[in-house]
């Protein structure tokens, strides 16, 4: 809605908040196919590469076409059917990873060279699942064999340089006056609306009649409700939340923790979650398992 300009926004605009906005401006640029928009193209067009780098990582390293398809399936089924671009972005990565893979085995500079700009455009889709699964593939990758080349150096340093620039090139789209209201209000409604503190912030009556403000008022907040400004004001909800204290030091920190990692047993990861357990068991090794630490951490 917000690249296009439909439905909650009445202009199109690349700035889309959670994506980079060289990828707002990409998404623009394609022209709408049937109705189709480019924002939907762009959002297939990931899945369609990264189910075709899959099928063939997997060829290049030695599985046969039924462990191959039968990975995709495993990987791609559900994004397929119901697509998102945080998910994607993870793809992205993924996909980079089997790529820097092959390079390691096979070096086949094309494939690093592939994987680089998908993690890049993984990165523009969204940063935070790029770092996330950047982070737990580390003990997977070997690190000594990818930097064995002066190519691969300079390869990984074009790709940190594009990152850094595509990063102050989003941070200044935000800059302008027109942002002011919404730069203001964001580290004020974060910590309600994707940490739980509003929940902490209820269990102070007292504290909040003293500002002025409801348990339903805290429940719109966390709800994506911004429209009155006496509600999303940043002032006092800063005010309350430093009041209450840093959030991982609350008493019921761990069992959030817990939550987190409960995650994987939800019914859209368990399949994944088996398999990789079982492939665990049946092929041990300290890669791996340092792996599954940095995701249950």
């Amino acid at each position: 809605m917000v690249a296009h300009g439909y439905g909650l926004v009445p202009i199109g605009s690349p700035k889309l908040f959670f994506s980079n906005v060289l990828w707002g401006y990409l998404v623009r640029a394609i022209p709408e196919v049937n109705g189709i928009l480019g924002y939907s193209i762009a959002t297939l067009s990931v899945l369609v590469i990264v189910g075709a780098v899959v099928l063939y990582g997997m060829y290049r390293l030695g599985a046969d076409y039924v462990t191959g398809l039968s990975i995709f399936a495993l990987i791609l089924l559900r994004p397929l059917l119901f697509p998102q671009f945080t998910i994607n972005a993870g793809l992205l990565m993924v996909g980079a990873i089997i790529c820097w893979h092959i390079y390691t085995q096979q070096n086949d500079k094309r494939t690093l060279l592939v994987g680089c700009l998908l993690a890049f455009c993984s990165f523009l889709v969204r940063s935070q699942e790029f770092f996330l699964v950047f982070i737990v593939a580390l003990p997977l990758l070997s690190w000594q064999v990818l930097f064995s080349s002066q190519f691969a150096k300079n390869v990984f340093l074009i790709l940190i340089v594009l990152i850094a620039i595509s990063a102050i090139i989003d941070y200044q789209a935000y800059q302008g006056t027109e942002w002011k209201v919404f730069n203001d209000l964001k580290p004020a409604i974060s910590p309600i609306v994707d940490f739980g503190a509003g929940e902490h912030l209820k269990q102070h009556p007292e504290m909040l009649q003293r500002y002025g403000y409801s348990n339903n008022d805290i429940d719109l907040i966390a709800n994506w409700f911004f429209v009155d400004p006496n509600i999303a004001n940043p002032k006092p909800l800063l005010a309350m939340l430093t009041e209450i204290g840093y959030l991982p030091e609350q008493n019921n920190a761990l069992a959030k923790a817990w939550l987190g990692v409960q995650a994987l047993w939800y019914q859209t990861l368990l399949p994944i979650t088996l398999v990789a357990l079982f492939l665990f068991l049946l092929r041990p090794s300290w890669q791996v398992m340092g792996s599954w630490g940095l995701v249950i951490a």
